[in-house]
């Protein structure tokens, strides 16, 4: 599970060698988490489906929260009192997500790629393209017009 996979390297969990039989194969690294003696791959992780593993991660969430996390912050918090897992659990991720990602869905973006200003409206597949090159730089429309003036670069929002 990917939200899972998130949701570990927010907490910092150390990876470690093991071999875990998978339907794709064997996984050689899983996570070491406090609440099991041996490692963990994301699919095996219950932060979806226990208290115990999920609300460590909610107050880590909301001890690290600042001024620029605000809607992300409100949203995690008016969830709790529901004491339903899974709204508390999308409220995790989303605002995870707001630290790791430099765009929330539904945003425009652009990259320079290949001597052009491309734009795009971030969505799932940006995430993917953001975790295979987190070194990419994006860009506002403001910082692309700068950049493309700076450069001499066409620009065109299509």
């Amino acid at each position: 599970m990917k939200d899972n996979k998130l949701i570990a390297e927010f907490m910092g969990l150390p990876l470690v060698p093991c071999s875990i039989g998978t339907e794709h194969g064997v996984v050689t690294e899983g996570y070491k988490h406090p609440k099991v003696d041996v490692p963990v791959i994301p699919s095996g992780m219950q932060y979806h489906t226990s208290w115990d593993w999920l609300m460590p991660v909610a107050e880590k969430c909301l001890n690290v929260s600042d001024d620029t996390m605000l809607e992300q912050s409100v949203d995690l918090y008016n969830s709790l009192p529901s004491c339903n897992i899974n709204e508390v659990y999308e409220a995790v991720v989303k605002f995870i997500s707001y630290n790791k990602y430099p765009f929330n869905e539904g945003d425009d973006y652009w990259v320079v790629e290949d001597g052009e200003i491309l734009w795009g409206v971030w969505d799932d597949a940006s995430e993917d393209m953001h975790d295979e090159n987190p070194n990419r730089k994006y860009f506002t429309e403001e910082e692309a017009i700068d950049y493309a003036r700076a450069y001499g670069i066409k620009y065109n929002k299509q």
